[in-house]
């Protein structure tokens, strides 16, 4: 009950809890100033302001009930306890959510007074609604007070897991509620009006938010940083609290935690850059909001391409007039300097530059030798995306190789019909967009391809590249792919041996990969664009598959 537990309040100073830290003040310096009951009453009555007129009231009422002095000090108490009580709940972990506060149901009168249960439902957690917590209170209180108190109550002891704030509040559409708002800035709490409909800014995509959200990798529960605990071991995963834990290692953690932590050893060598910014680029708190202000920084934020993101070929190593195998060299080649961002765009061409020289001549001799001889070559580029608008950026890839001729075929089902089979040429590129899996294209009006390449493939994520790898091996083509992490990269050889449609060679770390970090909500993996490369050739049953932990893992670590 809610006046055992000290939440029914019944003296008119407890009117003081519901109302803001600068009113509280506001109340605290007319009694100080010893203004007396008349004299505030007076003030009421030609007060236009209702809510001013309303104080002014309730402080001529508590005036009355006692005596100045000890008044003074209760008010003081009051304010003191209502700030620590704010000042804690702000600085609790917030979940991204929202708590919808309500009557759910009366109960039988009690002591010739009806009592009135009030809950809070969590309505967005897990797709189910979740019972925050819930208060009995005197109905002769008012919906606005019981609504704050049981807030405060509910952040503070929640009825599962750890105290939290929730990012959004909203009262339950009732008549009770009607006009009634909730002032929660002081708790940095969004309050949304009743009739606010379960969506637009509560399905808000977090990277569209300033606030970086993570989540648990037990139960799923979103939330900020400061709500989650690493694991000890591998830090690859974090839970909300010890039980989650505990699930988790009896599920499937048990089985991944030293393999996780291998995945995190990588870290250091993924944030080797030689560039001004990495230091900031590679952090694990390099979240979109961050990318979003060093673009602003640089001015190039929601400009041309970064809308989306935010003459050699290799020979013996006589050939080469520049060595171009790291960044920083080629940025040196090109001029540009190391705090200009415009790696985060110039990764797709140099990598696909890079699997053309350094891959093909290890790999496929005679493709390489053919392009030499023929002076082009054909490449198809798998699951595009922000790829098909990339002309300008893929036109270095092919200065790169001149004098020889690029041809650039871009197959990606989520792109516009609009620029379906749209074609540009400029120099010795020529650039083709077509808007459809690659397996199910008619591939006979185009020229063979020489080399296929699929960005950040994630094989294992989508089942329509299956057929697309099967098709490009069966026809032996040259094939390689890139990934964001190593996690991604393990799930992909798994999936190609599982099937028996190709295999996977060892892949390495990209010198020309994305140099900004990509955050993830459940894992501490680190996750860069176009982080690792992988040849896939035809399934052997004669060649043995490589150990994927010890063997991969050891050669890149």
């Amino acid at each position: 009950m809610a006046d055992s537990a000290g939440m029914g309040i019944s003296h008119p100073s407890a009117k003081l809890l519901s109302l803001s830290s600068p009113l509280i003040t506001w109340i605290f310096q007319l009694l100080e100033d010893e203004r007396t009951s008349q004299q505030l009453e007076m003030k009421a009555e030609t007060s236009k302001n209702q809510t001013v007129k309303y104080l002014y009231e309730t402080v001529a009422k508590l005036i009355k009930s006692a005596e100045v002095p000890s008044l003074v000090a209760e008010v003081k108490a009051l304010f003191e306890a209502s700030n620590r009580q704010s000042e804690c709940i702000l600085n609790l972990p917030m979940e991204d959510t929202c708590w919808c506060i309500g009557d759910w149901e009366y109960s039988q009168h009690q002591d010739e007074r009806t009592m009135r249960f009030v809950g809070i439902l969590d309505l967005t957690t897990s797709q189910q609604v979740t019972q925050m917590t819930s208060l009995i209170y005197k109905s002769d209180m008012s919906y606005k007070d019981q609504a704050m108190q049981l807030l405060y109550y509910a952040c503070l002891n929640p009825v599962k897991k750890c105290p939290r704030r929730p990012h959004y509040v909203k009262l339950l559409n009732t008549p009770e509620a009607r006009n009634v708002t909730l002032d929660l800035t002081s708790l940095g709490v969004n309050f949304l009006d009743s009739n606010m409909e379960m969506d637009g800014d509560l399905n808000k995509p977090a990277e569209e938010s300033s606030v970086w959200f993570r989540r648990c990798f037990s139960c799923g529960i979103r939330g900020t940083p400061d709500m989650f605990t690493p694991c000890s071991e591998c830090s690859a995963v974090m839970y909300c609290d010890r039980e989650c834990q505990v699930n988790s290692w009896k599920q499937r953690h048990k089985k991944w935690c030293k393999k996780f932590k291998q995945f995190m050893k990588m870290e250091h060598q993924l944030a080797e850059f030689p560039f001004t910014f990495s230091k900031t680029s590679t952090s694990l708190n390099f979240t979109r909001e961050k990318l979003k202000c060093f673009l602003e920084e640089n001015d190039v934020y929601n400009k041309g391409l970064w809308r989306r993101e935010c003459p050699s070929y290799r020979g013996t190593k006589a050939d080469i007039p520049f060595d171009l195998w790291r960044a920083g060299n080629y940025y040196n080649y090109r001029g540009f300097w190391l705090d200009s961002p415009i790696a985060g765009l110039l990764h797709y061409p140099l990598t696909l530059y890079w699997i053309i020289v350094s891959w093909l001549p290890e790999h496929y001799v005679d493709v390489f030798k053919k392009m030499k001889t023929s002076g082009c070559l054909q490449v198809h580029i798998i699951g595009a995306e922000r790829e098909a608008e990339m002309f300008d950026p893929f036109l270095e890839c092919a200065r790169l190789l001149a004098p020889i001729h690029l041809h650039l075929h871009l197959f990606g089902n989520e792109l516009s019909k609009h620029i379906h089979n749209n074609c540009q040429t400029k120099e010795n590129l020529t650039f083709q967009v077509h808007c459809s899996l690659y397996h199910e294209y008619q591939l006979l009006e185009l020229p063979a391809p020489d080399l296929a390449v699929g960005f950040n493939a994630g094989l294992s994520a989508y089942s329509t590249f299956i057929q697309t790898v099967k098709l490009l091996l069966e026809e032996r083509t040259a094939f390689f792919c890139t990934d964001y992490c190593y996690y991604s990269v393990v799930h992909s050889q798994r999936a190609l041996s599982n099937s028996h449609i190709g295999r996977m060679l060892h892949p390495v770390i990209n010198p020309f990969r994305s140099p900004f970090r990509l955050p993830a909500e459940e894992v501490n993996f680190p996750r860069y664009s176009n982080a690792f490369i992988f040849c896939l050739k035809p399934y052997d049953d004669n060649v043995k598959e490589p150990n994927t932990w010890e063997g991969i893992v050891s050669n890149i670590v």
